[in-house]
């Protein structure tokens, strides 16, 4: 993968105007989370920062790709543990 991609389960994101929006336990303190916006170029990143909730309490999935083609959007959340979950994911 090149250094402006990423990965989802066994799914790669390599294509122009992919963008990431997930939520992580932060790596300090584990009773917080991280956010993290990142796109596949600047149209993915500008794609992704659309959905930035700028209100608290606005629902989003634990994690969302944007795509160009609005029919290939993903987007789920994780189990307990942090892992991927097949049941209550989409992935395009």
């Amino acid at each position: 993968m090149g250094k402006n991609a990423f990965k989802v389960k066994d799914r790669a994101f390599l294509e122009p105007a992919h963008g990431l929006v997930t939520l992580c336990p932060h790596p300090a303190s584990p009773r917080h989370l991280a956010m993290i916006i990142a796109g596949t170029d600047n149209l993915g990143l500008e794609n992704a920062l659309r959905v930035f909730p700028i209100r608290t309490g606005v629902p989003l999935p634990d994690w969302l790709v944007l795509a160009p083609n609005d029919a290939d959007h993903s987007a789920g959340f994780f189990s307990n543990d942090w892992r991927y979950s097949e049941a209550m994911s989409y992935l395009q």
